[in-house]
């Protein structure tokens, strides 16, 4: 069996004249160690066997590179590996994915490999789950290629204190899977040459074999489930039983259901379906659902947004899916913005911060049963527990143990062996400890400091620190803070971002008239484009309908942030405004409502819809102005927007007041969504078959989704795989009925060319030019009668 061939490792010293030590990383062999300066603090460590069959480098050997902190390219050697036995390489791995474990990605954001693409697993985030006492990592990249077994890694460590020896307790969790758990003595590797740990300055990389027999455990699935769900915790406990360094990994593989390709494709399907609205406002045979398709499918869009700001704990593949459609309710960072608006409230009382980018991938990278902390202990009731003088305890027994001004005394009594019967559940009970004991394996809360500052990681700087005592964000916090917006920005953010796309669709309204001017001057437009040629025409047919399908749109989630903000705001300034705002739009609303109901009851409701034989240009002010809210429904329901308007109030109020609340927010959005979709399939309202049919899928698919929102609530308790499950459900129950929208905008686009379509144009045509001639022979009747009584009296 062939040996590894000699390993280069480069340890690079402060220029103070610091003490270097010479470590050996790599191997963990009982190798003779030859020493030899290579340059003003810096030692170069040759790791070898004796050079009795010394051979060539084959093509298919691993390089492997060795780097400080030089900007100059890293010198190469070759490593040969053979398989070796499991308990030779299992000391020299474990210290190796110790290491790379105390890292931090500055570039964690990595490109989505794709479906084909290699399989890879790497750190997304790195924090401390405890404050460090010996070892201060500043950064590390580590990445893993299951196609040829290797560990890439860049490491960069800061100094530790003196004469500090630990042993390592690992663990690596998928999904609620304990995968790797192990109790590791530092003292033993690389012949004591980590036993006291080193006080220099670190700065390396280079490429690592894992051995099939680990790199084989990981299931393909790993490699290709979109926001993987991976967690790795590493604590450094001293000779004194003190927890020196504890940090938490959060691991990825690159793949995400957040996509950019998602976001432009439903912003194109918003514009599409505004293009086909602008289109059936502009034809004569076309005044029913057709003109209104743009809010059905914006609705359809914001619903999957709004799904995700339940107090939930929702998968990360569904929060990252949900996020593509964050824009669709306001959620847009723009950064001078947020710095005005973070500024207006700072001046104003508002104390709230928020945490935000790698901060919160610990919550992404949840492991253990998300419901257990918040679980009783008697409802919590494992056989045993290991501890390090091998007897078996109860969890009640252990509470007597603990101590409130030392909440760790639990930890160092706890023995993380590699075969230990229970490892993963005792850790699990750590987490349904109370807030104030140390729970070093409960869903971290976002990296925060005191006073709740973000702690960011920097080049050169330590990882954040995580506080364990803070609960994990949720609900609105928590999706705000993914798009690093502060939650108390939220509204304020949400009203700027549709005052701006008022002003858009103005300018873009304002343009389309001006062409339009220009070119009838040019070219002779057609009888029905007088609607565009005409001020008082346009206005009606198109500016006051636009206006109207706006606030439709905007009013539901403007007024789900504006209760949001009442509720949770902490300055003056946004409660203010969006009183201010929910007045406005309350009366813009009622400048359609009132008249609507007015000429209802003066002249009847027919009054409000376009006469069958004449074109809308023709019409009356009524239908044109004040019946556009009616067109999509029957006559007798021709109030139904003010149905829809009522349950977006009662949504908002579940969603903004039911914070922290998630069994009641999902269940009561569930009874009312229900009672709104038997309501639709017995009186059915639309005009016609058509738009029932499309009215009641869309509500359908929300009872759909608020069911599935059930599962993700603490009562129903669902454990960790079936939830990502049916997070997954939930993606296609949300994803329906946007391309089913998506075919029916396209059908709308080409339905003016639909044989009936022309006829009714003809039709139209043929009456307006009957209704002239009649107009013309009226006019020479008139002129031969006026004109008789002249002819006697001049006889």
């Amino acid at each position: 069996m062939d040996p590894f061939r000699p390993v280069s490792v480069s340890l690079r010293t402060p220029a103070d004249g610091r003490a270097s030590r010479e470590a050996d990383i790599i191997s963990a062999y009982s190798h003779s160690i030859d020493t030899h300066s290579t340059g003003s603090g810096t030692r170069t460590i040759h790791a070898h066997q004796p050079q009795s069959r010394p051979r060539p480098p084959r093509p298919d050997e691993v390089p492997i590179t060795a780097s400080s902190s030089s900007p100059l390219p890293r010198p190469r050697t070759r490593l040969r590996s053979r398989q070796q036995p499991l308990s030779t390489l299992l000391p020299s791995f474990i210290f190796t994915f110790l290491l790379l474990l105390l890292c931090n990605t500055r570039s964690t954001n990595a490109e989505d490999p794709g479906l084909f693409g290699p399989d890879q697993l790497f750190t997304s985030s790195v924090a401390y789950c405890s404050p460090p006492e010996a070892i201060l990592v500043s950064s590390l990249g580590l990445r893993f290629f299951r196609e040829n077994g290797t560990l890439e890694f860049d490491i960069a460590a800061a100094s530790v204190n003196n004469n500090v020896s630990a042993r390592a307790a690992v663990s690596v969790n998928a999904y609620g899977l304990g995968i790797f758990n192990v109790n590791l003595d530092l003292c033993t590797i690389a012949n004591g040459i980590l036993c006291p740990l080193p006080t220099y300055n670190f700065n390396g990389g280079g490429v690592f074999p894992v051995p099939p027999q680990f790199a084989s455990k990981i299931p393909t699935i790993a490699f290709k489930i979109p926001d993987l769900e991976a967690v790795a915790t590493v604590q450094l406990i001293d000779q004194n039983d003190r927890i020196v360094a504890c940090l938490q990994a959060t691991l990825s593989n690159g793949h995400t259901t957040y996509q950019k390709a998602a976001i432009w494709g439903t912003v194109g399907l918003a514009l599409l379906a505004a293009g086909s609205s602008f289109l059936h406002s502009a034809i004569p045979a076309s005044v029913g659902a057709a003109q209104w398709r743009i809010v059905d499918v914006m609705v359809a869009i914001q619903h999957v947004a709004v799904v995700s700001l339940l107090s939930l704990t929702y998968p990360v593949a569904f929060t990252s899916y949900a996020s593509n459609f964050a824009w669709s309710i306001g959620m847009i960072n723009i950064a001078p913005v947020q710095s005005s608006i973070t500024s207006t409230r700072r001046k104003t009382g508002g104390l709230q911060v928020g945490t935000f980018g790698n901060a919160l991938e610990a919550d992404g990278g949840r492991k253990y049963d998300p419901f257990l902390p918040r679980r009783s202990l008697v409802e919590w009731t494992p056989e045993s527990f290991t501890m390090a003088e091998r007897s078996s305890f109860h969890p009640q027994s252990l509470l007597k143990r603990i101590s409130e001004d030392d909440p760790a005394s639990l930890l160092r009594e706890i023995h993380f062996d590699e075969h230990a019967v229970v490892t993963p559940l005792n850790k699990t009970f750590l987490g349904s400890l109370p807030g104030r004991l140390l729970a070093v394996e409960r869903i971290y809360a976002p990296n925060t400091g005191p006073n709740g500052q973000l702690l960011q990681a920097s080049e050169g700087g330590p990882l954040p620190l995580i506080d364990p005592n803070r609960t994990t964000e949720e609900g609105i916090d928590l999706f705000a803070e993914r798009f690093d917006i502060e939650p108390a920005n939220v509204f304020l953010t949400v009203l700027i971002n549709y005052v701006i796309l008022f002003g858009f669709m103005l300018a873009a309204l304002t343009a389309i008239y001006v062409l339009v001017r220009f070119f009838s001057k040019i070219l002779a437009p057609p009888n029905w484009a007088q609607r565009l040629v005409k001020w008082d025409q346009f206005g009606g047919s198109y500016v006051t309908a636009f206006i109207g399908r706006y606030l439709l749109i905007t009013f539901p989630i403007l007024l789900l942030f504006a209760f949001y903000q009442w509720r949770f705001g902490d300055s003056w300034v946004p409660d203010l405004l969006a009183a201010i705002a929910i007045a406005v739009f309350l009366a813009g609303l009622a400048t359609f409502f009132i008249p609507m109901f007015v000429h209802a009851r003066r002249s009847g409701k027919e009054e409000l819809y376009y006469p069958e034989d004449l074109p809308p240009a023709e019409a009356g002010r009524v239908p044109k102005v004040w019946g556009s809210f009616a067109h999509p429904w029957k006559p007798k329901f021709y109030w139904a927007y003010l149905l829809f308007l009522l349950w977006s109030v009662i949504r908002a109020c579940f969603i903004a007041f039911g914070t922290h609340h998630g069994f009641r927010q999902s269940v009561g959005l569930l009874a009312f969504e229900l009672v709104l979709f038997l309501i639709l399939c017995i009186f059915r309202p639309s005009r016609n078959g058509a738009g029932n049919c499309v009215t009641i899928l869309l509500c359908l698919s929300r009872v759909i989704s608020w069911g599935i929102c059930v599962a993700f609530t603490h009562e129903a308790n669902v454990k960790t795989i079936p939830r990502v499950v049916v997070g997954f459900v939930l993606v296609v129950a949300t994803g329906i009925p946007i391309i089913l929208l998506l075919l029916l905008t396209i059908v709308d686009l080409f339905s003016p060319l639909r044989p009936r379509k022309l006829r009714t144009i003809k039709r139209m045509n043929r009456k307006r030019a009957e209704r002239e001639a009649k107009a013309v022979e009226e006019k020479e009747k008139e002129k031969e009668s006026t004109a008789e009584p002249a002819s006697p009296a001049s006889s």
